[in-house]
């Protein structure tokens, strides 16, 4: 495998994973009922319940314990 080929998978592996953990970031925080802190259009800081950005972005209802 080249260096590149090699670089690129890496690259591919790295992402994969942090989409992993953002999965399972938000899974839990939408579980605890938490909130996200995020910034709007604008810059604005703004408070965002975990369990409606985890349907928005995943169209899954997050478990409950």
């Amino acid at each position: 495998m080249s260096t590149v080929e090699q670089y690129r998978s890496n690259v591919s592996d790295i992402k994969e994973g942090m989409a992993l953990a953002e999965y399972n970031m938000l899974r839990e925080k939408a579980m605890r009922n938490e909130m996200l802190v995020q910034s709007d259009e604008a810059g604005n800081i703004v408070e965002v319940p975990a369990r409606d950005w985890f349907r928005k972005l995943y169209g899954e209802e997050a478990p409950t314990f």
